[in-house]
């Protein structure tokens, strides 16, 4: 750390309990582990490179690169065999020390590796998170297992013989990465972006692709970033780093020490500080005994329906409020498809659509929430609602606003929940773009359009209110 530069550790320890952190971890972070002998340690990018020299017969004074030697590897079916079968060796089966399973066992967002081996999943622990390579469906992302994304690929994959690794070792590798991962970085930058502090461990920031994010993005990122480097880190080192967040010069048994200092209270499940979580009373009575014109005319000016008046209308279908949009709501309602995007022009009634589907919604019996902020507080609490049994709901005015909460929120949905958003006729042109990054396929849902019944309704409700 600079000089006069302080930590607050204990707001750290309560961020990563919450899960509101991101790790991203390099190859500094695999140092301490042994190989699946117990007693050789998981090689490093120099240890790595002179195995391969040896497999190539390559005089050990001749200087060749990491990303070199690979390359001459994929030039050989023989070579490139015996690469596969080295990094099996060595980069499989692997036994993490004590600090690397304190590590990988935090509540974490998610979890990025630029390492090829299997440290952080054998550290975390069977059936605890859910491994993401380049070869990956990157569709979803089961709720309840912290996801870790191999971004240059995973040396457990190399034992699937009917499998594409999508390894990034050689120099031909890196000159497609761009193209080729460009989902799984997308995936990274977005998480950066939502997550309250990203941890930089054993990293040292030299993939271009990666800095340039970070450094390209506002004073913000800088400030919740902070870089583990070990605590005989060269100076020059930590000067370059500082650039990109605050550095920590602990290693990893330091920053364990320092954060394990801080009990972390869990934050209650049924407590929301940033979503609006949908509720009515509970007793019919408590709905209300009537409905006036005044809550018509109401309605009508602010575009916005009172949801106690819409159940009140429910059981008392004598006393009308607002017409019922049946085709749409039970569209959603019937359907086993998860996403939804509801479509109208401006003041046409997305917004009261919205309330009467979460009154419909609540009243069978689902857990109903409102998106209302872009605050990045938001996403840990979307995550502790999609970890929960039962049925989810998550609803979202305005798609185009909540752009980056519905792609996350899209990407996470589980089998039992389902979000629904709103567009405008006159935004079909970022609808295009955003909903194809919605996590799916999606239901497009037209509210210009009213049927007969509809039509109806609304002739009886203005005769009702006198207009």
């Amino acid at each position: 750390m600079g000089e006069g530069e302080r930590v607050d550790y204990e707001h750290l320890a309560e961020l990563l309990g919450s899960g509101a952190a991101v790790c991203l971890l390099g190859a500094g972070f695999s140092t301490q582990a042994k190989q699946s002998d117990g007693l050789t340690a998981v090689p490093d990018t120099a240890a790595l490179t002179s195995n391969i020299k040896i497999l190539l017969g390559v005089e050990e004074g001749e200087y060749i690169n990491l990303a070199d030697a690979a390359e001459i590897c994929e030039e050989s079916a023989d070579h490139k065999a015996k690469l596969n079968q080295l990094l099996i060796q060595t980069l499989t089966s692997t036994q993490p020390s004590d600090d690397q399973k304190w590590l990988s066992r935090q509540n974490w967002r998610a979890v990025f590796t630029t390492n090829f081996d299997d440290v952080v999943e054998v550290a975390r622990g069977a059936n605890e998170f859910v491994p993401i390579t380049p070869a990956s469906d990157l569709a979803t992302v089961p709720s309840g297992k912290c996801p870790i994304y191999y971004l240059h690929g995973r040396a457990l994959d190399l034992r699937e013989k009917d499998r594409d690794p999508s390894f990034v070792v050689s120099e031909s590798n890196y000159l497609e990465l761009s193209s080729k991962n460009k989902a799984l970085y997308s995936r990274l930058f977005n998480e950066v972006f939502c997550a309250r502090a990203v941890f930089l461990v054993g990293y040292s920031l030299r993939d271009l692709e990666i800095a340039k994010e970070f450094l390209s993005k506002s004073a913000a990122l800088r400030e919740k970033t902070f870089i583990v480097t070990r605590e005989d880190e060269r100076s020059l080192a930590v000067r370059r780093l500082r650039k990109f967040g605050t550095v920590l010069p602990i290693g990893l048994s330091g920053l364990r020490e320092a954060l394990s200092k801080h009990v972390v209270q869990s934050t209650p499940s049924n407590h929301f500080l940033y979503l609006q979580q949908f509720s009515l009373p509970t007793a019919d009575s408590d709905l209300g005994t009537e409905i006036t014109g005044d809550d018509f005319f109401k309605s009508i000016i602010t575009g916005r329906l009172e949801p106690e008046k819409v159940a009140f209308q429910e059981h008392s279908p004598g006393t009308p409020y607002c017409v019922r949009r049946s085709k749409a709501l039970e569209t959603i309602l019937n359907s086993s498809q998860q996403r939804f995007i509801v479509s109208s022009d401006f003041g046409n009634g997305k917004t009261a659509f919205l309330t009467e589907l979460a009154v419909e919604l609540f009243t069978a019996g689902r857990a109903v929430f409102f998106v209302e902020t872009k605050l990045p507080d938001v996403f840990s609490e979307i995550d502790r609602v999609l970890s929960r049994s039962g049925d989810v709901v998550l609803l979202i005015d305005d798609v185009v606003r909540y752009r980056n909460i519905a792609k996350y929120v899209g990407s996470r949905l589980n089998a039992q929940s389902i979000m629904v958003c709103t567009t405008r006729g006159d935004q079909d042109a970022q609808y295009e773009q955003i909903s194809a990054e919605i996590g799916g396929a999606h239901r497009l849902i037209d509210l210009n359009s009213l049927s007969d019944e509809e039509v109806a309704d609304w002739d009886n409700l203005l005769e009702r209110w006198g207009y």
